[in-house]
């Protein structure tokens, strides 16, 4: 979500809103973008407001990335982990006896 504020006073009233709610336990973040008049005027208007709705699909773009390399690295582990359990089985052992007539049996244990 991404809210711009110009007025001073509706920022503080929207960070204090946001702060009473996280310590009711509601989890969310919030990105402000400060607009000076530098950044509405006509010749700079259009690329200020491209950069915003960019800047959206940025943040998403590289969200997912990062939970995607996450993920990877846990699977990475995850087999990792595997061998290792895989390796500590123990074996199981076949012997063949005879018996004095010269029968064989195989006994597993």
């Amino acid at each position: 979500m991404i809210l711009l504020e110009i007025n001073n006073r509706i920022i503080e009233e929207t960070l204090l809103v946001k702060y009473r709610n996280a310590l009711a336990g509601k989890l969310y973040s919030v990105y402000f973008a400060v607009l000076f008049p530098r950044h509405t005027n006509k010749e700079t208007r259009d690329n200020t407001i491209n950069l915003i709705h960019m800047f959206r699909d940025y943040l998403h773009y590289h969200i997912k990335c990062s939970k995607a390399y996450i993920h990877s690295r846990m699977r990475a582990k995850t087999s990792d982990f595997l061998k290792v359990l895989n390796r500590a089985r123990p074996e199981s052992k076949t012997t063949e006896k005879k018996t004095i007539t010269g029968r064989t049996f195989i006994r597993k244990e």
